[in-house]
């Protein structure tokens, strides 16, 4: 018997779904209305037969590797499980990006659940192998997250800032996540996989996850393929940089891309809140707080750093 996300695949490769996507009604039977739902479509049913009253712009998959500046592996499919997952299985000995129009499973930091409607928003993986070890990798998200707001700014992307240590936010909003797994190759070389999840033209709901989002469609006109060559491009550069320099080359700018620099803040330690000034990162990215007992550092990935809307700078 197929899996959920077997008979999902099945669906998108189909008739009726390739009808829908070009604008066509379908009829509208139990099986077309489920899968429609579990992509998060929204449908139009009249007289029996059902439309997608708008239906997605694809990727141009095309368009995209004429952008690549660099000789990258690009597997493009309509739904998979979770792009991660592909690319820790493919190895990363030469460089590939995974780009997938829905993803089943897909997933955020902390096990958390990564949601977005088909052909809506980006979600991709880029994996190649770095000659690290793993203690090398301290900070590696952070880089990403910098380098990637960076380029976005300059390419007219208006209002985006980064928390620490790897969502990028939208006015104050998160409006993308950072995924980033590994496995050791051997001691002084590792598969990295970095996950991206950018809202483009639709974000979840605050009872989804926790917290409001935003999307990137209130900041830029650029199309998801165009986003897509851009982020592409910029993660091939940041790894080799990374690389080479490690976190040096973004300690020095990091207050231009931090949107809580100098804020009061609470960050969530296992179900601890400690208050305290960002004062940004140290040398191994860990964050540096001034707190009413002096100076703490927090390294990534055991904290939840949230504004502190009760105090004051």
């Amino acid at each position: 018997m197929k899996s959920e996300s077997n008979q999902l695949q099945a669906f998108v490769a189909g008739d009726a779904f390739e009808s829908l996507l070009r604008g066509r009604s379908w009829p509208a039977t139990d099986e077309v209305l489920h899968r429609l739902d579990q992509l998060g479509l929204s449908v139009l049913v009249q007289r029996q037969r059902c439309a997608i009253p708008t239906p997605p712009t694809l990727l141009d998959i095309d368009w995209i590797r004429s952008q690549l500046t660099t000789s990258i592996e690009l597997q493009y499919d309509f739904v998979v499980e979770s792009t991660n997952r592909l690319a820790l299985a493919h190895g990363g000995v030469k460089p590939a990006v995974y780009l997938a129009e829905f993803q089943a499973q897909g997933r955020g930091r902390s096990g958390r659940q990564w949601i977005s409607p088909f052909g809506a928003n980006l979600m991709l993986s880029f994996v190649r192998q770095l000659n690290l070890g793993v203690t090398d990798l301290a900070g590696l998200s952070l880089a990403i997250g910098s380098r990637l707001v960076g380029c976005l700014r300059s390419k007219g992307v208006k209002g985006l800032t980064l928390k620490w240590p790897n969502d990028l936010l939208v006015d104050g909003h998160k409006t993308a996540g950072i995924l980033i797994e590994i496995d050791v190759v051997s001691p002084a070389k590792v598969c990295v996989v970095v996950g991206i999840g950018l809202n483009v033209e639709a974000c979840p709901e605050p009872g989804d996850i926790g917290q409001t989002a935003s999307k990137l469609r209130m900041a830029t006109e650029l199309s998801r393929s165009e986003l897509a060559a851009i982020v592409i491009n910029e993660l091939s550069e940041a790894l080799a940089d990374f690389e080479d320099q490690g976190l040096e080359p973004i300690l020095k700018s990091w207050s231009q891309v931090d949107g809580f620099i100098g804020q009061s803040v609470r960050v969530v330690q296992n179900e601890e809140s400690v208050f305290g000034k960002n004062l940004g990162i140290d040398e191994r990215g860990n964050l540096l707080l001034q707190t009413a007992d002096g100076l703490r550092a927090f390294s990534v990935g055991d904290v939840s750093l949230r504004a502190n809307a009760g105090a004051t700078s």
